[in-house]
């Protein structure tokens, strides 16, 4: 079963999160909106890791992460990198408003 799903408030941050090959339509269109694209696999499995490895390599998502969902974890690091990257981006653009 995928855990994927897609965030999107206010400040049109899209991000995608999902695990496999499956994911790969919606991996396209939040990356074509502008959005983010991040594909997880399962920890200590070098097949999962190697399927997103591939993913990043074909240039079908951003990042790629193992999929655990812990405080300050390398998954939670890139989503609030993401987001403080979008409010940077928004405070730069209402600058030249």
């Amino acid at each position: 079963m995928s855990r994927s799903r897609i965030v999107q408030c206010r400040s049109k941050i899209r991000i995608f999160i999902g695990d496999g090959e499956t994911d790969i339509p919606c991996f396209r269109l939040v990356k074509d909106q502008g959005g983010h694209s991040i594909a997880v696999y399962k920890p200590h499995t070098s097949k999962t890791r190697e399927a997103s490895k591939k993913l990043l390599k074909d240039g079908r998502v951003h990042f790629i992460a193992p999929a655990v969902y812990s405080a300050w974890g390398t998954l939670e690091r890139i989503v609030k990198a993401i987001v403080d990257k979008t409010a940077a981006d928004a405070r730069l653009l209402r600058l030249v408003d």
